[in-house]
């Protein structure tokens, strides 16, 4: 969402606030405007294939575990297919083997987002699942019998 406040902030006179957004988000994406979408006359505070990664981050933790059951090899091998693809679409166009738009920059960022957001969902749902809080307890906590 910030990726979209930032354009956001810039045409609603709050170009500081918008400008440390950009500033943020430069550090992790070249922000070449010829490869970012534009709101209200502004390109976003990234380009198209960095804003479809995190669109998938943010869809993928709302769906959830599309896989019920563990794979055989994990989820390495989502992650290699769509990491290939990501990076195909990056090296390919310096070859002069194939012109990369923003519609696939955008999309392979969104399938590498989606199956990343997947692995660390799941991740962070069996964490959960072995978290187990102590006992909150009123007065001295007791260890084996001694006072602490």
């Amino acid at each position: 969402m910030l990726a979209l406040a930032a354009p956001i902030l810039s045409s609603h006179a709050r170009a500081a606030a918008g400008s440390v957004l950009y500033l943020c988000f430069s550090g992790f994406c070249h922000q070449i405007p010829e490869r970012s979408l534009f709101l209200y006359g502004f390109p976003l505070a990234v380009c198209h294939r960095c804003f479809g990664f995190y669109l998938g981050l943010f869809l993928g933790s709302l769906r959830g575990i599309p896989f019920r059951r563990p794979l055989q090899n994990g989820y390495r091998t989502f992650v290699f297919i769509a990491g290939t693809l990501c990076l195909l679409d990056g090296l390919l166009p310096l070859a002069g083997l194939w012109r990369s738009t923003g519609f696939s920059r955008m999309a392979t960022g969104l399938l590498l987002g989606y199956v990343i957001s997947s692995i660390v969902v799941r991740g962070v749902s069996e964490r959960l699942r072995e978290f187990r809080p102590r006992s909150l307890a009123i007065g001295p906590l007791q260890r084996k019998g001694n006072l602490v």
